[in-house]
């Protein structure tokens, strides 16, 4: 019996265990009745204990459920524990979901392609692309509805009631989900008693998806829980920018402005000590080693440049005291073999291959000289 369809805010039951097998390397128990939610219809299952042994998931096959444990329960009568933080977010968002695709379903007569309740946010598609704007209106209108306090009714399926939504063909008996005058729809989730409890609704993200959309939706605790966080960034962001919660916009845009300008103003400075360097090696005929902190493009260009005179230049940054980024150049021998060499000697990992390869290693400068003298 599945007491969860009976009752949703049952948390705590007993039952007989009418069978025990192992599934996934797991040992796992049938119910003659339980109030765990399965795996299904998006809906993530739900978490407890059993004799206060951990239910670690919970699966439907044939329609019959297991019970996944931490470990072998050997008693034949259980009391079984919900985890009732997970069971009532699921419920809410669950609940969230339907008020929504009704609807989107009245508005635009798009169809709820794809829905899953994760960690962190709900998704859920639609089979064509939603505006940001009639995104808007519709959460709006969710809300609306979730303030009316309507009450929410599951019932069994009655012949000849074809008046529901349902994403796959159903046999079997039909359990509706009837949130009035805004959505019927089949379903097997567990559901709150009013729209009121769903709390808030609110679409966090929303991205082009195989055709639709995907949204990222949060609703009642969790909607709370995630505004805090961005509360909380938003705090950190005014200390750092010295703003005002409103003005934080532009104050990041003129940090960000002002970073642009100096990675220009450090750009020509790289590329001018570039020129001073090459030009110091301007009657170079050996292979030149160099220890510089010079950006990603510098260092190759410097490189470039370098190895029109020497056979080949090898160009080391410090990261810390005994930590070099190197970048090995040549226009006339394989500098891969030269790489493999020196990771062969000091602890490290790079690659590349032909005129060109780079890494990092573990090493002094000393030795590294030393290494590089004897290579020359």
């Amino acid at each position: 019996m599945k007491l969860y369809e009976i009752n949703p805010y049952l948390t705590s039951f007993t039952a007989e265990v009418v069978e025990r097998t192992t599934i996934n390397d797991q040992p796992a128990v049938v119910l003659n009745q339980t109030a765990f939610y399965p795996l299904g219809g998006g809906q993530e299952p739900d978490r407890g204990t059993l004799n206060a042994v951990a239910v670690t998931d919970v699966i439907e096959r044939d329609d019959t459920i297991y019970h996944l444990l931490a470990r072998a329960l050997t008693d034949d009568e259980v009391l079984g524990e919900i985890d009732w933080a997970r069971r009532y977010d699921h419920m809410q968002q669950h609940s969230g979901e339907h008020i929504l695709s009704g609807l989107v379903l009245e508005r635009l007569g798009l169809n709820n392609v794809g829905f899953h309740i994760g960690e962190d946010l709900m998704r859920v598609d639609y089979d064509e692309f939603i505006d940001w704007p009639v995104l808007l209106e519709l959460e709006r209108d969710a809300n609306q509805v979730i303030a009316q306090n309507l009450r929410i009714i599951s019932d069994i399926y009655q012949p000849g009631d074809e008046d529901f939504r349902f994403k796959k063909e159903i046999t079997g008996q039909i359990r509706v989900v009837d949130v009035p005058g805004v959505d019927r729809c089949a379903c097997c989730g567990t559901h709150v008693a009013s729209t009121a409890e769903v709390g808030l609704l609110k679409i966090v993200e929303a991205e082009k998806y195989k055709g639709g959309v995907r949204l990222g939706i949060v609703c009642g605790r969790r909607a709370i829980d995630y505004f805090q966080r961005l509360l909380d960034q938003t705090k950190e962001l005014m200390h750092l920018t010295s703003s005002q919660t409103f003005a934080i916009t532009p104050a990041v845009a003129k940090k960000y402005r002002e970073a642009l300008d100096k990675d220009k103003q450090l750009a020509d400075m790289e590329r001018r000590l570039v020129e001073l360097i090459d030009r110091s090696y301007a009657e170079q005929t050996e292979p030149i080693v160099l220890f510089e902190h010079l950006g990603t493009k510098a260092t190759a260009n410097l490189a470039a440049e370098l190895a029109r005179k020497a056979p080949f230049v090898a160009i080391f940054h410090p990261v810390e005291e005994t930590t070099f980024r190197f970048y090995l150049h040549s226009n006339k021998q394989d500098m891969a073999a030269l790489a493999k060499q020196l990771l062969q000697d000091f602890p490290g990992k790079g690659g590349g291959r032909g005129p060109t390869s780079q890494g990092s290693l573990q090493a002094t400068s000393s030795q590294i000289l030393e290494w590089m003298r004897k290579r020359s």
